[in-house]
């Protein structure tokens, strides 16, 4: 008997909330062409997530990275060479992705969502939106060849200085950990030292 009751009050609230006399109305706006762009849309972003985890991209990417981190510097000031690896990046990676969307969406056309990209920029992924601009924007290519070429030289070991050797070993014998004979490269960073074959 109490859910009828429950029943009834939902009901007569209902008919409460019409307080002007006049019946509420709602418009649903998407319809057909909006949803196919969305789909679109999202068929073009899933796409370009999956070439860019894909390990083949992620080789090509940092082999290029690597190859041409090393010329840029920190600086305001852009040097000729710049551009041309610019020219380059565009050809090479742009060119990579440009053939897997095509093999993977059907009349795939760059033009038609490079052209929804700026109003549906919230909508992508930061990483993938940076990548996707660095094909255009030469600010952002220079930025990630710098944040590459940093972490390139943060994790590359170098040699150490005779001192420096030396208060390594006196570290490394405070750890108890031996060193085989013919390993010259030593990374002691905090409490962690990692030994690296020379060869």
């Amino acid at each position: 008997m109490e859910s009828n009751n429950i029943e009834e009050e939902i009901i007569g609230a209902d008919n409460d909330v019409d307080m002007d006399g006049e019946e509420d109305e709602f418009e649903i706006s998407c319809y057909g062409e909006t949803n196919q762009e969305d789909d679109k849309f999202d068929e073009f972003v899933g796409a370009l997530q999956e070439i860019v985890i894909n390990p083949e991209f992620e080789t090509i990417q940092n082999s290029f990275f690597n190859k041409n981190c090393i010329h840029f510097e920190n600086t305001e000031e852009n040097k000729l060479i710049y551009m041309d690896i610019f020219q380059k990046y565009k050809e090479v990676i742009e060119n990579y992705i440009e053939e897997n969307l095509k093999d993977m969406i059907q009349d795939f056309n760059m033009e038609e969502y490079a052209a929804l990209l700026p109003e549906r920029k919230d909508e992508i992924d930061e990483q993938l939106l940076e990548l996707i601009t660095s094909f255009a924007d030469f600010t952002v290519f220079k930025e990630l060849m710098i944040s590459f070429r940093k972490m390139v030289i943060a994790t590359t070991p170098k040699h150490k200085s005779a001192k420096a050797a030396e208060l390594e070993k006196e570290l490394l014998e405070k750890q108890k950990i031996e060193v085989p004979e013919g390993l010259e490269l030593l990374h002691v960073s905090g409490n962690k030292t990692k030994i690296y074959d020379d060869n």
